[in-house]
């Protein structure tokens, strides 16, 4: 705490008379000590303009260090925000090319090409084209799947069994013993049933 600054030997002085902690010390014990009293600090204007003063620059200075201070945090949370956001953005963008690929097992629910010879019980054609069905009265030509698929097999007269919801289509013809019209019949309902 800081001394007041009394008059030369004025009986207040709490040096010369002892009293402790001190509050008041006179000039003539400064002088003693080597110490120089400092002027009074007066405010330029009166204290109403002093304070009008402060008041206007205060709220301005503290607004200032204020958005000095929330700018870093806010340049951290925009940056963090726009990693999230391109994150994102890659993600959904894989998500649709890998969702939009239209073929053979790759559309959403769709089995593949495998599990369709699979549910029919197919083996390999001897003759290397398609497969043929464990007993060999029917052959199937191709294995389509997916909607708008169509047969890449041209014959002349092209007989297809399909699922309910035609996304799975196989192009049949007999091979040893059974008609077409059974053989078309026979697969389709197999695709029914399993798909």
């Amino acid at each position: 705490m800081a001394l007041k600054v009394v008059p030369a030997d004025d009986e207040r002085c709490d040096i010369h008379n002892g009293r402790n902690p001190p509050e008041y010390i006179c000039k003539s014990c400064l002088k003693e000590l080597g110490v120089e009293p400092e002027p009074a600090v007066t405010a330029r204007g009166g204290p109403i303009r002093s304070a009008r003063r402060a008041l206007r620059r205060g709220p301005i200075r503290q607004a200032r260090r204020a958005i000095r201070l929330r700018s870093r945090s806010a340049r951290r949370i925009l940056i963090g925000a726009g990693i999230g956001l391109l994150i994102g953005a890659i993600v959904v963008a894989v998500m649709l090319a890998v969702g939009g690929r239209s073929g053979g097992g790759n559309e959403t629910g769709l089995p593949s090409e495998a599990d369709v010879v699979q549910a029919l019980d197919l083996s390999p054609n001897p003759s290397g084209t398609g497969w043929i069905t464990l007993d060999g009265g029917c052959a199937v030509l191709t294995i389509e799947i997916g909607r708008g698929a169509q047969s890449g097999q041209q014959s002349v007269n092209p007989a297809v069994a399909t699922n309910e919801d035609e996304t799975v289509r196989a192009v049949v013809q007999n091979y040893l013993s059974a008609s077409e019209a059974a053989c078309v019949d026979r697969i389709s309902t197999a695709l029914r049933d399993h798909f």
